[in-house]
């Protein structure tokens, strides 16, 4: 979002652009109501419904009785999201996506008065009606589609059942540079096309132009050519092909067919176009929505099935945690969702993890620790772990992953005790042997038996070495697991 004044600025620069399509006597109340909720809605100061209630709605009517269309209304949007890309490189999807939604929404609203002041002064129909009952209709569909199949049937439908078109079908690009249909509705001869004829209805001029192309006079049946592009003098029939993009992204092509009357006129272009345009804005929303589930799902399936407990926190609450995590603590990830992570520390470490956690969140020392601490699980175990804890954004989340480290450090112990144990018989073997050496060789005579009692002593000195070697490997092993019990 942009700040206040950004915000206000660009309100300003569209009614500047705007104001010679505004009738003069409405213009300074347009002005005044206008600017104020755009630059609510650019800065971000009001949700989105409350900026919907502050629409109004007498001054849209009045706007329309001084001979404001909806193309008029069209017309402003598109200067609007103009002026927004001029004045800023990159915004969120989740900005682009609100400020689609709230057009549409505004652009149902229009529609309803607009179609309220027809009825109530009694217009003469035009054609143009028909595109808009379809845009009055499809608004509620778009908003309440849980599927992109069931949207496209249901644009379809609608196309057809309220607008009156003879047939509607909407193409998709195939992977061999090819188009095929991926739903259709109505009747009119393309109901005797044979299927396979369906996939070689023209789309690919409004694809690669992305723009709406009408052509006239476009099929012929029979038994001899179901589908043929030719012109007719004795006949009449239009194809529209409108192109559905979202940005500079192409999702396929609108195609609507009509055999009555004397084909399109620019009004209803207009608001076809629009109509696609809505279609392809709730594509790409309903995709990106798919998309950011399918990945939920991935990293949720990766985080499930890690070796390591991980919790993601909001200072010491717990606001998620994976299944691991819920093994180690003996609880399941509902039962620790809203925990206190420092209840499950064991007392004499609260204080120490606390401040770790403190010093990461404020970035003190280092985005990412690691720590040895105790803790215990929900059934009183206490157990050792090895902690790594890290900094997840701006707001101080942290995310904690735990390791279980207590048959390591038990191991550790035990290391311990057996080099306390070397130590202690090398000492107990040597100060006897010293003794035994220095008597033999101070009181025994005889050759032979000095010989066979000095090479047992040196068999029992390389007994002595081999256990010194084990306490120094011993030793170094500890070293290296770098795990000695400080506690």
């Amino acid at each position: 979002m942009f700040d206040h004044a950004k915000a206000q600025e660009i309100a300003l620069k569209w009614v500047e652009r705007v104001s010679d399509s505004v009738p003069e006597e409405l213009f300074d109340r347009f002005k005044e109501l206008t600017v104020g909720f755009l630059t609510d809605l650019l800065s971000g100061e009001k949700d989105f419904d409350s900026l919907l209630e502050q629409i109004d709605d007498s001054l849209i009517e009045e706007m329309i009785r001084k001979g404001q269309r909806p193309e008029n209304f069209i017309g402003r949007l598109n200067i609007l999201q103009e002026i927004i890309s001029e004045n800023v490189d990159i915004r969120s999807e989740r900005f682009y996506l609100t400020f689609e939604e709230l057009q549409i929404k505004f652009l149902q609203k229009v529609l309803k008065i607009y179609s309220k002041v027809i009825a109530e002064e009694n217009l003469e129909k035009r054609k143009s009606e028909r595109a808009l009952r379809i845009l009055v209709d499809l608004s509620d569909v778009i908003l309440k589609a849980e599927s992109e199949r069931d949207l496209l049937e249901d644009v379809c439908r609608i196309v057809v059942e309220v607008g009156g078109y003879d047939s509607a079908w909407i193409t998709y690009p195939a992977e061999n540079g090819s188009f095929r249909v991926r739903t259709r509705y109505g009747s009119g001869r393309l109901q005797y096309l044979d299927s396979r004829k369906w996939d070689e209805l023209p789309a690919d001029v409004a694809m690669e132009t992305k723009k709406p192309v009408l052509i006239k006079n476009s099929f012929k049946t029979s038994e001899q050519d179901s589908m043929r592009i030719v012109s007719f003098r004795e006949d009449s029939n239009y194809l529209l092909i409108i192109p559905l993009k979202y940005r500079d992204e192409i999702y396929g092509a609108l195609n609507i067919y009509t055999e009555k009357g004397d084909g399109f006129d620019d009004e209803e272009l207009i608001l076809l176009s629009k109509f696609a345009e809505n279609i392809s804005y709730a594509i790409s929303k309903m995709r990106t929505e798919s998309e950011k589930n399918r990945i939920d799902k991935l990293y949720r399936l990766l985080l499930d099935n890690t070796g390591t407990g991980i919790v993601l926190l909001d200072g010491d609450r717990i606001v998620f945690a994976n299944r691991k995590m819920g093994n180690l603590l003996q609880s399941t990830t509902r039962e620790l969702t809203g925990r206190n992570f420092i209840d499950f520390v064991h007392e004499q470490d609260r204080e120490k993890v606390t401040i770790t956690h403190r010093n990461v969140a404020e970035c003190r020392y280092f985005d990412s620790i690691s720590y040895r601490m105790r803790f215990h699980t929900s059934g009183g175990d206490i157990k050792h772990g090895m902690a790594v804890v890290t900094k997840f954004s701006e707001e101080g989340r942290l995310i904690l992953s735990l390791t279980d480290i207590t048959d390591l450090t038990r191991a550790n112990r035990q290391i311990e005790e057996n080099i306390e144990t070397f130590a202690f018989l090398v000492d107990r073997i040597r100060n006897p042997l010293t003794a035994i050496y220095g008597f033999v060789d101070e009181f025994e005579k005889d050759e032979r038996i000095r010989r066979v009692v000095f090479r047992q002593i040196e068999r029992i000195v390389e007994l002595i070495q081999q256990l010194e070697e084990g306490w120094l490997e011993s030793n170094g092993v500890r070293d290296h697991l770098g795990i000695t019990e400080r506690q």
